[in-house]
């Protein structure tokens, strides 16, 4: 199933959550008390632009070179990246990404465009006559301002964790992430020692250092509550019902469910995919 994901354009992203910004994303998931793995996938949805504050007066100022259209809708999150200025794209993050698994998000968006963008030129480099849309395309956006905005992005994800802005998830998902590197250069260092390449050793040495202060001020990094969501009160509504239903569900496990334990648990499964609509409504 991941290969075929993989094949299909979506990456594996142990962060990934339901909101816009993880469209194309997939993780796994092993439920120990089932024995259960499952494959999670963020549909490759396409989201009206959300008009507000200075992104509004942005999203009404992209430079989209008309007739034939272009490869990336103007409404999409894809296209607001790729055909805003500079200034606008920074009231957009500012707006829309505010916190670091967004801020992820917009950054794989960039990947994909500048992929799209690399196609494009591939095909004019082979003396390809560009389609209407691709041409469209061509014209409208850079691979300057596309790097420029990109770094910005960075830079942004990296003074939220130095500023401690994560929540749990992130985290936790950063801690994971320096672990396995760490675990990586001990490895290397402990190869290269033994194949008696000294300088490569220190380089190794002082790579570790660095992940090792890194860890260090992650695990020191209070986690912040995410931005509120629009639905919040009605999320929370539903939370509150899940609950018992969730006290069911572990109470049933390893035997036959009663029709009444039935009926709970494929309400539970209706709310749960309530809640995450309306999560996903929230970044729409």
């Amino acid at each position: 199933v991941t290969s075929t994901l993989r094949e299909l354009g979506f990456d594996d992203d142990k962060g990934a959550s339901a909101v816009l910004e993880c469209a194309k994303l997939f993780k796994l998931q092993h439920d120990t008390g089932k024995n259960l793995k499952t494959v999670v996938v963020f549909p490759a949805v396409v989201g009206p632009s959300a008009a507000s504050s200075g992104a509004e007066e942005g999203m009404q100022n992209l430079s989209v070179n008309g007739g034939g259209g272009s490869l990336l809708p103007e409404s999409s999150p894809e296209g607001s990246i790729a055909f805003s200025s500079m200034t606008v794209f920074e009231r957009m993050v500012a707006s829309k990404c505010q916190t670091w698994t967004q801020k992820k998000g917009c950054n794989l968006a960039m990947g994909s465009i500048k992929t799209t963008l690399e196609e494009v030129e591939g095909k004019l480099m082979t003396g390809t006559t560009l389609t209407d849309p691709e041409q469209s395309f061509y014209d409208s956006v850079s691979m300057s301002a596309l790097e420029e905005k990109q770094a910005f992005v960075k830079a942004q994800m990296a003074k939220q964790v130095e500023d401690g802005k994560l929540t749990a998830p992130e985290r936790n998902q950063l801690l994971e992430q320096v672990a396995e590197r760490l675990a990586n250069l001990n490895k290397e260092k402990e190869e290269a020692e033994a194949a008696g390449k000294a300088k490569r050793g220190q380089q190794l040495s002082n790579m570790i250092a660095k992940a090792e202060e890194r860890k260090s001020k992650l695990e020191k990094i209070v986690a912040k509550s995410p931005p509120p969501l629009k639905h919040e009160a009605e999320i929370g509504k539903l939370r509150k019902e899940l609950e018992p239903l969730l006290d069911v569900e572990e109470a049933s496990k390893g035997r036959l469910l009663s029709v009444k334990e039935t009926q709970a648990l494929g309400r539970k499964e209706e709310i749960e995919e309530q809640i995450m609509q309306l999560e996903v409504s929230t970044y729409l």
